[in-house]
């Protein structure tokens, strides 16, 4: 798995070049991601919200929608959080 390496402002982290394998794979590059964003934007809830990405990626649906839905029939904030 690429490690992304702590660069300066205005450097460029190259990851790399290859496909993506397998989900665990994707899932590792996001958490790459988020700790990079993590170092170099610490104000910004980019991080965190990758990290969530990655956690409800591993849970069972079910787990999931309890996660999000924290009443009975908030279906809408289901909906809002996927939006763009």
């Amino acid at each position: 798995m690429p490690v992304l390496p702590a660069a300066g402002p205005g450097q460029t982290v190259m990851l790399a070049h290859g496909r993506i394998e397998d989900r665990a794979h994707a899932y590792q590059l996001i958490r790459d991601v988020a700790d990079y964003l993590a170092r170099h934007e610490p104000h910004s809830p980019t991080p965190y919200l990758l990290r969530r990405a990655v956690r409800w990626g591993q849970m069972p649906l079910a787990d999931l929608m309890q996660d999000i839905l924290r009443e009975d029939g908030d279906i809408g904030r289901y909906f809002s959080l996927l939006e763009n």
